[in-house]
């Protein structure tokens, strides 16, 4: 690395934001530092807008800007973003969101003070659908050194996220089949292969809209997802005694999945498919082994789950 300026790689995977995007990188044309690309690959938008701003910058050396033949998901195509960087150092920027004028600069300073540092993460503003500010993000944090964040079962990393290439490269990377909670599997990933550190600085603006992928309706299933992601993230550390971080409690968990499953269960109920609720919250039986005072109820709602299953044939 380059330890004055390296490059930074600047990573949108955009899907008909158009009416943001421009926002975006007005944000990033505006940094303190200068030595950047964008990556920008489009997951095969239909709205001119996006287009119109593709051709704008298409000629800008700066900007490097491909387009999937088809739409293959959010997961597919952050990770083609990362593999097309050539930046030291990269971060994911959503198209709806923006940075602020410093955030380049302070992750650059960070990352060239410590080799080892694989994920470098700040906390950010809360903002309306104008980007707006609101509020500082208050669930974004510094995890404690007794814990890993896997352990702290939080969701304490968040944007603005800066990453070494190298270090990523490391890992398994990106798991190009999620559509939900792909930064936070990276995260877990990159806390794998090196340390983490906390920036108590704002440098990233998150805007609230009703079209966001982990927002409103979507909420729910985001958190199931994390909840899986997790639980991969444990088994891989189990599994893999090279890997030095600290492992999750199982129980705890189990517990949030619980949470999550029930809440799903309520969605169904209001939708009336009464049926799907009900093998859902049977589900949560497969939970109760990790508690022994569970095993009785277990064996006794078996015959119910094969009821269930029988109407949904």
């Amino acid at each position: 690395m380059n330890q004055s300026t390296p490059l930074f790689s600047i990573l949108i995977a955009n899907y008909n934001n158009g009416q943001y995007l421009q926002q975006c990188i007005d944000s990033i044309l505006a940094q303190s530092y200068t030595n950047w690309e964008i990556i920008i690959v489009d997951d095969a938008s239909n709205d001119i807008i996006s287009q119109k701003i593709y051709n704008k910058y298409n000629k800008d050396s700066r900007f490097t800007i491909v387009s999937n033949q088809t739409n293959r998901g959010c997961g597919y195509t952050k990770r083609k973003c990362v593999k097309m960087a050539k930046g030291e150092i990269c971060g994911f920027v959503d198209p709806d969101d923006a940075i602020t004028k410093e955030a380049l600069e302070v992750m650059v300073n960070e990352h060239n003070y410590s080799k080892n540092l694989s994920l470098i993460y700040s906390t950010h503003y809360i903002c309306n659908s104008n980007l707006e500010i609101e509020k500082i993000a208050d669930y974004v944090g510094l995890i404690s050194k007794k814990e890993s964040y896997l352990s702290s079962n939080s969701n304490k990393v968040s944007h603005f996220a800066s990453f070494k290439r190298k270090l990523y490269f490391k890992s398994s990377g990106i798991d190009a089949n999620l559509e939900k909670a792909i930064d936070q599997d990276l995260y877990f990933k990159l806390e794998e292969v090196g340390n983490i550190k906390f920036i108590n600085k704002p440098l990233y603006l998150y805007r609230i809209h009703d079209f966001g992928i982990s927002q409103f309706k979507n909420n729910i299933e985001a958190q199931l997802q994390f909840v899986k992601i997790q639980k991969r993230a444990f088994k891989r550390r189990l599994f893999n005694k090279s890997i030095k971080v600290k492992n999750i409690n199982f129980i705890l968990l189990a517990k949030k999945e619980l949470i999550v499953n029930n809440a799903m269960a309520l969605q169904l109920f209001k939708k009336g498919e009464i049926a799907k609720m009900y093998m859902l919250l049977l589900k949560n039986s497969k939970l109760f082994l990790f508690d022994y005072r569970f095993l009785i109820l277990r064996m006794a709602i078996l015959p119910l789950k094969q009821y269930f299953t029988n109407l949904l044939k």
